[in-house]
This record gives C-alpha cells, structure tokens and sequence, in this order.
C-alpha cells in the first residue's frame, strides 16, 4: 500500500490539526505543567512520563488503516470543546486540579474529532483513550488501600499464631511496631498494573470479554499481592529480630516481589492471547472492496474548524484569567480577638499540637476551662479561596504523616446539636508518649458549618460563581480523652457553635 498517494488530502486537517493543538497547548499550558509538576514529585506517577510515547507508537501502528480512512472535519464535536472548558472552569474554581487534568486530556480527543472526523478518530480511539493515564489520578484511594493493608496484615499474622496488636493503621508485635504509611498502600503498583494491565489486553486479546477480564485480573491482584508483601516484610523484621526489612530494603523488596508476580500474571495471560489480526492485508481487502476514495474536504473547511476550535478553548480561560487578575489583589487583614464564651473563662494553653494547614492567612488558638476540665478551640482562617490556599487540599491534614511525636486515629464520628440542627462531627484521637487527645474537626464556610470535603468544595465553587464571599474556616476542638463518658470538647462545642459563628461572621463584616 502506498500511502504517499493520499497524503494531499491529510495535508489540511493535519496542519490545521497541530495548529489547533498548540492553541490548546498554550491556553492550558498551566493545567499541563501543574500535571508535569506531579510527575516531577511523586514516584506514583513516574510512569505517565512514557504515556504520550507509547500514545504515538500505538497511533504508528495503526498507520496504514488510518491512512485509508477519510479525514472530514465534523462541526457537530465543537460544543463538546465549551461543555469541557465550562468543566474546566468550574473545577478551576473549586481547586481540583485532577479534574482539570482530565478536561484538558480530554479536549485532546475531541480537538482531533473535530478535524479528522468519527472515521478516522475511530481508528485510533484506543491510542488516544490511552492519554487518560499521563492524568495523576488514583492518590485518593491511599486511605483505602492503607486500610485494607493494614487489616490484611494483620489477619494474615495471626493466622500464623504470632500475637499481634492493631491500632488503627499501627500494628504492634513482640519483636517491634509497624505503621503503614502512604508508601504501603500500594497504589504505586495498582495504577503501575492498570496501566501495564490495559495496554497488555490491548495488544494481545481482541475479544471485549478477554479484554475485561484482564484487566480485572489487573487490578485485583495488586492489591493482593501488595497484602501478601506487606505481609512477608513484617515477618522478615519479626524473625530476624528487626534486623531486616526495616528500612529502605524492604522498599526494594517490594518492587522485586511486585515486579515477579506482575511477569508471572502476564505469563499466564500469553496462553490465552488471541491471533494476531493482520491490520494491513485486512485493511486492503476492504478498501479494494469497498472502494474507499480519498478525503477530498476543501482547506477551507478545516480552517474554519481550526478557527472554531480556538474560540471555544478559549472561551472559559478567557474568564478565569479576568478573575484571576482579581485575585492578586493584596488579601484583607482580618482583626482578631478573644471570643467570649459564657461560663467558660481562658486558660493556659493545653498542648502546642496545631493542625497541619498550608497558607493559612491567619489563625487563632484559645484555651477555655470550666471545672476543672480545658478544651483548645483552633480556628485556621483562608480569608479568600484561591490555589494553593484553600481549606480542603491534598496536602491539608491534622497531623503530617512524618510527624513521630502524635499519632492519628479515626473515630467514629459524634451526632451532635451544632446551631439547631443535627450534624455529624468527624472525630479523631490524637495520641502522644504521655496524653490522649478527643478532636472534633469541621468547616465553616461562608454562613454554616458542614463536614466533608466534596460539600466545602461545591460551596466554595457556588460562592465563586455566585460572588458569594469566599472565606473559610477550619474548625477543631481539642479535649483530653475520656474513657467510658462524654469528651469536654462535645459538650463545649454544642454551646460555643452559635457564638463561634457569630464572631467568624463579624471578623468579615468589618
């Protein structure tokens, strides 16, 4: 087959395609690098540096069925462009980086949808389906995984009969303690097996059920397998006395064990490869039958699409860097002052703890006592939502995980009366060598209280498009532990909330 002979007809749409594309490029450059960014600074995703390659390479194969395709520029893919930036917008907006990761992934496809057309996009719809995973997304498993682990270990140990201890995510054996840790939970090699996983389905089964299953088999197994390590590494300590596998060894321990039973899972999928389809003898035999005549669509047309293309990319970033402009504008000082809390009188500080807050624009902390029993109220303010300085992000948490010196376990949450109605409270203890710590945490956003992330994050983005004002507040009662009757943080806080929220509100009137 000599495709020299229809390169006149891909000359336009793949010119207006890489113009389109750099447009794309340009605008978006800041959602691309914060994904490069990632790249850089997590293990995790050291991988998505080889997506766009093998991308191309899987685009190459298929260069012979797409040569005999018809490139036609299809305007019915361009409000697709303005539903995906108002997407990218909104998301901007609330902060959340990995869906704007997505959307600016997903522009990618549609740009080339625009410009080659269903036929041609069709040929190569897997190779551009593929870029979704240069998107860093999968971290918000971690706890899951963590979780998981640990109880896994933890069954496993004591069906071998060794006495074990679990606390949460810390396990405790004669010989030593074990904590896992973000490292552990071994998503690095549940998104590695996804990856490795789809692409092996890909190439070697042409059947969907074939396909499915393994990449079922893919992504169980790691999770499994990561069990089993975390499993043997701990035995490993236990028996050579903490000796070994206590220390960066076990991590390389970890990719040889993964690395093992990933080669043996692809081994026992080969048996059940599918032949391999001959791409290029096909593709002739129905172009000779069919008649395929080359794409004879004008210039015109294309350039047209390309022009149509960059007003919608444009469109929704146009706006944000308006706003943004807004927002380099100097942040309100805020005045604080002791709040007054009727039967409660200040005392001295019960613990030097602070919570783990990135940018805060200010914060305040206030110890209250009454008989005989304190409680540390902690108010973390952002006085205006922006990147990086925000009240819900990844990288906001109570206590660092490198933090040694308090340990970190969830509770279960406390039904409680906050300013008349019923609200469910996250709760945490906060351990130390010598006291033991209640803290409830909760968010005060423009004019109530909520818990959980994703309801802050759709209020901030409302109060973003609405003009709404956009402060927050972290708020944590801190109280002693104790055993077998109410914590003084619960009882304080059911009384502070309505005054609370009267002096946030008041800090913001000024």
């Amino acid at each position: 087959m000599n495709i020299i002979n229809i390169q006149p007809a891909w000359r336009a749409p793949l010119g207006c395609l890489f113009f389109s594309l750099f447009v794309l490029t340009v605008i978006y450059l800041d959602s691309f690098k914060s994904m490069v960014h990632v790249w850089e600074n997590s293990e995790t995703f050291a991988h998505c540096y080889f997506i766009l390659p093998i991308s191309l390479w899987l685009i190459w194969r298929k260069r012979v069925a797409l040569a005999q395709a018809q490139p036609q520029a299809n305007y019915l893919f361009s409000p697709l462009l303005l539903l995906l930036g108002l997407g990218w917008l909104i998301a901007a907006y609330a902060g959340v980086q990995v869906v704007q990761h997505l959307v600016v992934v997903g522009m990618i496809q549609v740009v080339i949808a625009i410009l080659l057309g269903w036929q041609a996009t069709r040929t190569i719809l897997f190779p551009l389906a593929f870029l979704f995973f240069s998107v860093p997304i999968g971290e918000e498993l971690i706890p899951y995984l963590i979780d998981f682990t640990a109880n896994f270990s933890v069954a496993g140990i004591k069906l071998l009969g060794i006495p074990v201890y679990q606390e949460g995510t810390y396990i405790q054996l004669p010989t030593g303690d074990w904590s896992v840790v973000k490292a552990c939970s071994g998503v690095r090699y549940l998104i590695a097996s996804a990856v490795l996983g789809v692409l092996y389905a890909y190439l070697n089964y042409t059947k969907l059920w074939k396909q499915m299953l393994f990449v079922f088999v893919a992504l169980v197994v790691p999770i499994i397998a990561n069990g089993l390590r975390a499993v043997m590494i701990i035995l490993i300590g236990h028996f050579s006395n903490m000796s070994l596998a206590t220390g960066v060894d076990h991590l390389i321990y970890g990719w040889l064990f993964f690395g093992t039973v990933v080669a043996i899972m692809f081994y026992i999928g080969s048996f059940f490869a599918d032949p391999p389809v001959n791409n290029i003898s096909s593709m002739l035999s129905t172009s000779s039958a069919s008649g395929v005549v080359q794409a004879t669509a004008r210039s015109k047309s294309y350039i047209l699409s390309s022009l149509l293309i960059v007003f919608f990319v444009a469109f929704w970033p146009g706006k944000y860097y308006l706003d943004q402009q807004a927002d380099q504008e100097q942040v309100p000082t805020i005045e604080l002052a002791a709040i007054e809390l009727p039967g409660w009188h200040i005392a001295d500080e019960l613990t030097s703890w602070r919570p783990s807050y990135q940018n805060l624009d200010a914060e305040q902390v206030i110890t209250y006592e009454r008989n005989g029993k304190r409680v540390m109220l902690y108010l973390g303010y952002y006085h205006r939502q922006r990147q990086d300085a925000e009240l819900v992000n990844y990288n906001n948490v109570l206590v660092k995980e490198d933090d040694h010196s308090v340990r970190l376990l969830k509770k279960p949450g406390s039904e409680m009366m906050v300013v008349g109605q019923s609200m469910f409270i996250p709760r945490h203890q906060l351990k130390t060598a010598s006291r033991s710590f209640e803290a409830l945490s909760i968010f005060y956003v423009h004019d109530e209280y909520m818990a959980g992330d994703i309801k802050v994050k759709l209020a901030q983005t409302k109060a973003r498009l609405t003009g709404a004002p956009r402060f927050g507040v972290l708020v944590v009662v801190l109280s002693e532990q104790e055993e077998g009757a109410k914590a003084a943080g619960q009882v304080f806080f059911e009384q502070a909330a309505p005054p609370i929220k009267r002096y946030v509100e008041s800090r913001y009137e000024q």
